[in-house]
C-alpha cells in the first residue's frame, strides 16, 4: 500500500507536535504528569531545566523530536491542503521543544539536518519565506534574552563551560577497552549497566566519582559492548544502504535529513525502544519507491502469519503497560502517605512486571522516608520492613548492583548486623571497583569496629578514587590515624 509511509509520517508528525508542546510546557514549569524537580538542575540564575518530555530524559526526547520535525517537514512540502497549517505547527513547536531541552547533539543535528533538506530540495527562497525566518529568529533572540530564557542561557554557560561533553570522551575509551575484552560475541544485551562498574577506569571514577553510567552514550559503542564487532558493522552497514538507497519518493529527502540529523544525535545517546523504532523505520523508507505496483501475496506465507508475533507484542505491551501504571500507583500512595494501598499497587506492578530490574531501589528508600514520618512505632516497624525487603530484591536483581548492595548494607546496620553489613559494601566493592562509596564505608565500618589496619586501606582506596572531592573521604583517613596514636 503506497499510503503506508505517508500514515507513518502523519502518525510522527502528530505525535511529535503533542509531544513537543508538552515539552515546551515543562519549560515553563507546567508538568500534570511529572514533578518538575526531576528534570531541573541547579537555583537562581545558575539553574537549567532539560525538558524529558515523556521519554524519561531529554535526550531521548529531543532525538525523537528529529524525526518528527522532519517528518513534518516532509508532509509540509508534499500538500497543500488544510494540514499543512498542522505540519508547519509540528515543525515549529517540535524545532522550540529541541532548543529548549538543552541537548546540543539533537541541535547539531537539526541544523545539519535543515542544511541537507534544504540544499536537496532546493526550494525557491520568496520574500515571504525570508520574513518569516528572520521574524523567527527575532522571536528566538528576544525569547533568549527576556527573563523567561534565563534558564536557557544558564544552559549555554554549562554547556561553554564542558566543551567536551563531561565524562564523555573517557567513557567512550572506557567502553571500547569493555567491549574489546569479548571483541568476537560482546557481552549481551543490556548488560552494559551491570557489567561496565567492574571494568571502570581509575581515572574516570576520580573525574566523575560518584555517577553513574548506564551506557556508552553512542549507538555503535553500544551495539559493539552488547554484539560483538558484528553489531557495530551491521549498524553502519544499514545506514549506508539507507543514505546511498534513496528511492524516487516524494518523502525521501526529509527522511533522509531526519535520519541523518538523529543519526548525528546518537552518537551522544544510547537507543531506546522509540528512537530505535524510528532510526530503523526512517532507514527503510529510504528504500521504498513510491507509487510501485503492490506485489502478489507469496502462497507459502498466508496474510495472518504475522498474527501470532503481533498478538506476542501486544501481550507484552500489555504486562508492562499494567506494571508501569500499578508501579506508578504505588509512587502517589506513598506520596500520600497510604502505606497498606501503595504495597498492594508495589506488589501488583511486580507480578505484571517483566523478568528484570524494577523499581525495588526506589522504593526501598521512599519506604524508608515514609517509615521516618510515621508516628506510631508499630506502622513505622512496618513501613520499615516494606523498605528492607525492596532493599533485599534490589540486591539481586538491580542492574545498578553496587548502589543497591549499598543501600541494603545501610539497612543491616540498622539491625546492627555487622557480618551482613561487611558483606554487603565487600560484594558492592567486587562490582565496582572503583567506586570510591564502598571503599570509604568499609573504612568506616572497620574504624567502629576496631579493624584499624583494614579501615586505613579502604579509607587510601576511597580517596585515591575520590580524587579530593567530598572531605568527609579525607577526614576519615584522618580519625583512623588519630585512633592509631590513641592505642
Amino acid at each position: 500500500d503506497s499510503q503506508q509511509p505517508l500514515r507513518f509520517l502523519k502518525a510522527t508528525a502528530v505525535a511529535g507536535l503533542i509531544a513537543g508542546t508538552y515539552g515546551i510546557f515543562q519549560y515553563f514549569g507546567w508538568d500534570p504528569l511529572l514533578a518538575p524537580s526531576a528534570y531541573r538542575i541547579g537555583e537562581g540564575k545558575w539553574g537549567i531545566v532539560r525538558p524529558p518530555g515523556t521519554l524519561g530524559h531529554a535526550s531521548y526526547f529531543s532525538t525523537f523530536l528529529l524525526y518528527a520535525v522532519f517528518a513534518a517537514a516532509g508532509l509540509w512540502t508534499m500538500t497543500g491542503d488544510r494540514w499543512r497549517i498542522v505540519w508547519g505547527a509540528s515543525m515549529i513547536l517540535g524545532s522550540t521543544a529541541i532548543v529548549l531541552s538543552g541537548t546540543r547533539a539533537a541541535v547539531l543535528g537539526l541544523l545539519i539536518g535543515g542544511f541537507v533538506l534544504f540544499a536537496t530540495v532546493r526550494p525557491r527562497l520568496r520574500r515571504s519565506h525570508v520574513a518569516t525566518a528572520l521574524g523567527i529568529a527575532a522571536i528566538a533572540i528576544v525569547f533568549y534574552l527576556s527573563p523567561p530564557g534565563e534558564q536557557l542561557r544558564s544552559r549555554t554557560r554549562w554547556s561553554s563551560e564542558d566543551r567536551f561533553g563531561g565524562s564523555r570522551l573517557l567513557l567512550w575509551r572506557d567502553s571500547v577497552r569493555m567491549a574489546a575484552e569479548r571483541w568476537a560475541v560482546g557481552f549481551g544485551p543490556e548488560l552494559f549497566t551491570t557489567e561496565f562498574p567492574r571494568r571502570q577506569s581509575l581515572k574516570l571514577a576520580r573525574a566523575y566519582p560518584d555517577f553513574y553510567q548506564e551506557s556508552p552514550h553512542n549507538i555503535f559503542l553500544d551495539a559493539f559492548a552488547a554484539q560483538g564487532v558484528a553489531g557495530p558493522i551491521l549498524l553502519a552497514a544499514f545506514a549506508l544502504v539507507a543514505l546511498f538507497g534513496w528511492r524516487s519518493a516524494r518523502w525521501a529527502p526529509a527522511v533522509a535529513a531526519g535520519f541523518i540529523a538523529a543519526l548525528i544525535s546518537e552518537q551522544f545517546a544510547p537507543f531506546t525502544m522509540p528512537t530505535a523504532l524510528y532510526f530503523f523505520s526512517f532507514g527503510g523508507l529510504l528504500c521504498v519507491t513510491e507509487g510501485s505496483e503492490r506485489r502478489a501475496a507469496d502462497p507459502r506465507f498466508p496474510r495472518f502469519s504475522g498474527w501470532p508475533v503481533a498478538a506476542a507484542l501486544c501481550f507484552l505491551v500489555f504486562r508492562m503497560t499494567g506494571a508501569e501504571v500499578d508501579f506508578a500507583r504505588a509512587k502517589r500512595d506513598i506520596a500520600r502517605g497510604a502505606v497498606d494501598e501503595a504495597y498492594q499497587a508495589q506488589m501488583a506492578g511486580a507480578k505484571w512486571a517483566l523478568p528484570g530490574p524494577q523499581y525495588d531501589l526506589y522504593f526501598s528508600r521512599a519506604w524508608l522516608a515514609l517509615s521516618q514520618a510515621q508516628s506510631d512505632p508499630w506502622r513505622r516497624f512496618q513501613v520499615w520492613q516494606h523498605a528492607m525487603e525492596s532493599a533485599v530484591r534490589a540486591s539481586r536483581s538491580a542492574d545498578d548492583r553496587a548502589n543497591a548492595l549499598v543501600n541494603l548494607a545501610a539497612f543491616q546496620a540498622g539491625l546492627d548486623n555487622a557480618p551482613a553489613v561487611e558483606s554487603s559494601l565487600r560484594a558492592a566493592a567486587r562490582f565496582a571497583p572503583n567506586w570510591f562509596r564502598p571503599h570509604f564505608l568499609l573504612a568506616r565500618f572497620y574504624l567502629q569496629t576496631g579493624r584499624l589496619d583494614e579501615a586505613e586501606s579502604s579509607a587510601r582506596l576511597a580517596i585515591e578514587r575520590n580524587g579530593g572531592r567530598d572531605k568527609e573521604v579525607q577526614e576519615t583517613l584522618d580519625r583512623v590515624r588519630a585512633a592509631r596514636t590513641r592505642q
